[in-house]
């Protein structure tokens, strides 16, 4: 099961200010063990990650601004830290 749906799915909401309820989610998936694995990078890579993108994209004009995939990154973290599930990185 894929647990980053629920938190990007929040952040999507947070940022188009679409966000009105708690997700159920988490509290049926604590007490089976459910964990979060956030994977991320450190904002100071995003440049060189951008340049491999941009080899292979077909839309290389959707990493223009690399501020808006920072902020998303920094919600995320946000968001995963406010969880009710365990968490690692």
């Amino acid at each position: 099961m894929d647990l980053t749906l629920p938190i990007s799915t929040r952040a999507y909401q947070i940022r188009r200010a679409a966000w009105t309820t708690t997700p159920l989610a988490e509290e049926r998936l604590a007490p089976l063990g459910f964990r979060l694995v956030l994977v991320s990078r450190s904002p100071e890579s995003f440049e060189a990650a951008r340049a491999e993108r941009l080899k292979v994209s077909g839309k290389p004009d959707q990493y223009d601004d690399l501020g808006a995939f920072i902020e998303e990154q920094a919600l995320i973290r946000r968001l995963v830290g406010e969880s009710r599930l365990p968490w690692t990185s």
